[in-house]
């Protein structure tokens, strides 16, 4: 009787094995981006995942934008050139001292700039927040991206208010 219970848990301990190694998810690669920082990747592939979310087609890597970590003087900390090739530059210092949600709303606004064609808006709320993470930080609106009120600044970057 011990012999047939030993080889039931036996058996049950091998298909909890096989079940919880065949269910465990293969770790995903990030994505990469050409002349691309990589510390920018996540970010750049969260712009595409937020305007899909809107309906916009926002490929990065077709549009060419290329994106580093960059000194930045003149108190400057994002910058998006449309010279020759598009491109963001972000400061290293404010990138190294910065939040999550800090850095995707700089890389988000410069992207805003390169790719969206978006300019600088200073509209305020009633509050004298800023009513979009388009400001150019001399409107004198007041930042506020934080987890609720990111999407409501999302949905305006990519509306084009």
């Amino acid at each position: 009787m011990t012999l047939q219970l030993d080889a039931i848990k036996y058996a049950l301990f091998t298909l909890c094995l096989f079940l919880f190694i065949a269910c465990e998810k293969a770790p995903i690669e990030p994505i990469t981006y050409p002349d691309v920082t990589a510390e920018l990747c996540p970010y750049f592939q969260q712009f595409e995942e937020e305007a899909a979310k809107r309906n916009i087609v926002a490929d990065l890597k077709l549009a060419g934008i290329k994106g580093k970590l960059v000194n930045i003087s003149k108190g400057y900390v994002g910058l998006c050139s449309t010279h020759a090739e598009k491109e963001i530059r972000i400061d290293n210092h404010f990138w190294e001292r910065s939040s999550d949600l800090s850095r995707e709303l700089i890389v988000f606004h410069e992207l805003g700039h390169c790719f969206l064609d978006r300019r600088h808006n200073n509209q305020k709320t009633v509050d004298g927040t800023c009513a979009s993470m388009m400001r150019n930080g001399l409107g004198g609106c007041v930042d506020f991206y934080t987890e609720k009120t990111r999407t409501q600044l999302l949905d305006e970057l990519f509306s084009g208010l």
